[in-house]
């Protein structure tokens, strides 16, 4: 159940990592996506809701510079989550932060408090080691550094961190802008070349948003640097030339707000120029065009128009219609001023309000926090003493257990220590049966040579005395009876009484057994041996010629063989003891033993009793093998 439980909890946490792994994918491709400008693919995102269903605030920050870059819209950016975020360091934090300091950059708040969130979208890019949120954080960091501070080192750090981070011909273009505007603004020189170079490159990228950035520039330089108020009217020409290039550029991203936002920027430059010139109708219509583009009355772009109209109709010495644009620019100034004061204030009390939320929020899931570990401490003590009553239940059962198997093994250790007193008492009987049966051998054998051949012995010589014919049938077949039948007692007695005992050991003792026997029997047996030059302890000696002995004698009276053979091998310290007929064989699976002699059963038990093994190998009429193998 444990394993089923680990299993699912991987799995559903495996589950979560892979969604939370696709949904961040998702992200980037948006955030790519707004970076190149590609509105039209971010609409279908917002439209139709693509892979993401969520509602975090990353999403809501993305929708939101989405509109803001189609619609210009400001309202709408889910400041709230804020807290939320303030010290995650995921990408949808990087994310948040870095459209929240659009946000407020487009809301007129002080940039400095943008810039801190531009800051921080950077370090989190840099601390998940993702170089596009890096790149994005990176530019307006730089943009902020142009317009405001003209911290001339920092900018050039940040360049440095921009360039290095650069991940594709858009960003590396764009990172050389920024060194080419950074050098102008530290020297004051135009760098003209060096557009050209860039425009270019943007130009062999298809880097269309870029190479009007570069054209909108090189208008700027030319305007900039045409010399006033004696103006070099050719390089005014140009800059009006470049300008319209920029336009067309950005006209093919119309009408989206950030596109028309480029335009009005461009046609007000436009005027400006052609003010220069002296072309006051040119100049009226520029500025009148980049007018009707403007939506939002109180931003910059129209503080930017009043003043230049100004510009213009004074040099059409119209004081009094200049000095209604400059009083109108003056006042859209202040109000702006005092707008970003107000938002200022607004968004530290926004912040000061959330942070009074996020407290009580924080003391309320304190509250909550210690409920819940007073009720996980109460489940721990609750589990710790089931735990532990299973525990002991579970030692006392295992304790149980071992008792028994104790108990087991220690009924197990009797009954092997009685099968080992049987075994021995079997085989001291089996001794004492060997012992018996060798007595009785001697005697019979001493019974046979001194008893029966000295009646033999004094039966032929009294058959010698009887005065008869010698050659006489009768009598020769009688004498030649009793020379049989002595010749077989005196066998008989070398064959139970052979010289086992005596110096030469157990090979020439079974050596002689097999001639006596092969002299008379009509069974011809054959004895070999391999590795038996030492002799092996004496009783084990006798042992093996008993065992030999009776297999032999089996052979005689059982097989019906004419031929046998014997051999004993010693290899290292294993005897090894083969004999083997060509009898009538028989039924290894049926019990087998003799009436007299050891029998194979006896054999068997003494074999065990010498720590070695016994084989028994027999076909029905092709004969039979013994092997027994013996620790030597």
């Amino acid at each position: 159940m444990n394993k089923i439980i680990t299993i699912l909890l991987i799995a559903t946490v495996g589950i979560s990592f892979s969604q939370n792994s696709m949904d961040d994918k998702i992200l980037k491709h948006r955030v790519n996506e707004l970076r190149l400008f590609d509105v039209n693919g971010l609409m279908t995102f917002f439209e139709d809701g693509d892979d993401i269903t969520t509602k975090r605030a990353a999403v809501q920050a993305l929708h939101w510079k989405y509109s803001n870059l189609t619609n210009g819209t400001i309202e709408g950016f889910p400041k709230d989550s804020l807290l939320h975020f303030e010290n995650d360091t995921t990408l949808q934090s990087s994310i948040f932060h870095l459209y929240y300091g659009d946000f407020l950059l487009a809301s007129n708040v002080d940039e400095s408090v943008a810039y801190t969130h531009h800051l921080k979208a950077k370090d989190i890019a840099v601390k998940i080691g993702d170089s596009l949120l890096i790149c994005e954080a990176l530019k307006r960091m730089i943009d902020h550094v142009n317009r405001r501070e003209k911290n001339f080192p920092l900018l050039e750090v940040l360049i440095q961190e921009y360039s290095a981070a650069a991940f594709d011909h858009f960003e590396k273009d764009r990172a050389k802008i920024a060194r080419i505007r950074a050098r102008s603004l530290i020297d004051s020189k135009p760098y003209i070349e060096e557009l050209f170079q860039g425009a270019e490159l943007a130009k062999a990228h298809d880097n269309k948003i870029t190479l009007a950035y570069y054209y909108k520039l090189i208008g700027v330089k030319y305007d900039v640097y045409a010399g006033h108020p004696d103006p070099d009217i050719s390089k005014l020409r140009k800059s009006i030339d470049y300008y319209d290039r920029s336009l067309a550029l950005y006209a093919q991203y119309e009408p989206a707000h950030w596109a028309l936002k480029k335009k009005i920027g461009l046609l007000i430059n436009k005027g400006i120029v052609y003010n220069f010139l002296g072309d006051h109708d040119a100049s009226s219509f520029n500025l009148c065009y980049a007018k009707s583009f403007i939506r939002d009355t109180t931003g910059q772009n129209m503080v930017l128009f009043h003043q230049w109209t100004a510009a213009h109709l004074r040099s059409m010495n119209k004081p009094d219609s200049a000095y209604h644009h400059k009083v109108k620019e003056m006042k859209l100034r202040r109000r702006r001023y005092q707008n970003k004061i107000d938002l200022s204030v607004a968004e530290i009390n926004t912040i000061y309000e959330t942070e009074k939320r996020e407290k009580e929020n924080l003391k309320l899931k304190a509250d909550i926090d210690r409920e819940h570990r007073k009720q996980r401490n109460l489940l721990i003590v609750t589990v710790s003493v089931l735990v532990l009553g299973g525990s002991i239940a579970v030692l006392i059962q295992q304790n149980t257990i071992k008792k028994q198997k104790l108990a087991e093994q220690q009924k197990d250790i009797e009954e092997q220590k009685v099968m080992t007193l049987l075994k021995e008492q079997e085989l001291a009987n089996v001794d004492a049966m060997i012992l018996g049966q060798e007595k009785e051998r001697l005697r019979v054998a001493n019974e046979l040579h001194d008893d029966l051949g000295s009646l033999m012995a004094t039966a032929k010589l009294h058959l010698n005395n009887i005065p008869t014919d010698k050659n006489d049938l009768a009598f020769k077949n009688t004498d030649k009876i009793l020379d049989q039948v002595y010749e077989k007692i005196r066998t008989i007695s070398h064959t139970k009484n052979v010289g086992v005992f005596s110096q030469e050991g157990l090979l020439p003792a079974v050596r002689k057994m097999a001639e006596n026997i092969s002299s008379s029997n009509g069974l011809m047996i054959e004895v070999n041996d391999h590795g038996m030059d030492n002799r092996i302890e004496g009783s084990l000696e006798l042992t093996l010629f008993r065992i030999t002995q009776e297999l032999v004698t089996n052979i005689i009276k059982h097989s019906g063989a004419d031929q046998a053979s014997i051999q004993f091998t010693q290899h290292e310290n294993t005897l090894n003891l083969i004999v083997e007929d060509n009898g009538r064989g028989f039924d290894t699976s049926t019990p087998y033993n003799t009436t007299d002699g050891m029998g194979l059963q006896n054999i068997q038990k003494r074999v065990r009793y010498l720590s070695g093994n016994l084989t028994v190998e027999s076909i029905i009429s092709k004969g039979t093998s013994i092997i027994i193998n013996l620790p030597s």
